[in-house]
Parts: C-alpha cells; sequence; structure tokens
C-alpha cells in the first residue's frame, strides 16, 4: 500500500515499482517448474518468462518517461 503522505511522482511510481516486484515473482515461479524434459512445457515456459521480460521493459521504459517530466519539472 502507497504511503498516506506521497508526492505525485511517488504516487505514479508506486503502482510501477509494485507490478514490477510481482512480475519478478512470476519469472521466479516459471523458472522453478520442472518441465521433466517435456519440450512443449519448456517452450511455454520460455514464452512466458519472455512475455514478462517485454512487461518489464515496458515498465522501464515508464520509469525513464516519469523521470524525464520530474527533470522537466513538469511533474513535482
Amino acid at each position: 500500500q502507497p504511503p498516506s503522505e506521497c508526492s505525485h511522482t511517488d504516487a505514479i511510481q508506486y503502482p510501477r515499482r509494485y507490478f514490477n516486484e510481482h512480475l519478478l515473482t512470476l519469472v521466479m515461479r516459471l523458472d522453478s517448474i520442472d518441465t521433466q524434459g517435456n519440450a512443449n512445457l519448456r517452450q511455454q515456459r520460455k514464452e512466458g518468462v519472455k512475455l514478462i521480460q517485454r512487461t518489464l521493459d515496458k515498465l522501464d521504459s515508464y520509469k525513464n518517461r516519469i523521470q524525464s517530466l520530474i527533470d522537466q519539472k513538469i511533474i513535482a
């Protein structure tokens, strides 16, 4: 839960960090799956990890955009 007293920046960054943490947890859960040599299951796990990585990359790009707005004093 975000702090009760927070800046606009914190209010924007908190959800991004929250989702980032949960996505990383999902990657760890996928990594822990024992495919027991099942090529189809291994491929599905791999695709799941790639999808999560693309989503993490998007979150990182939002972080950069937000930081740019902060640097330009557009948001405080």
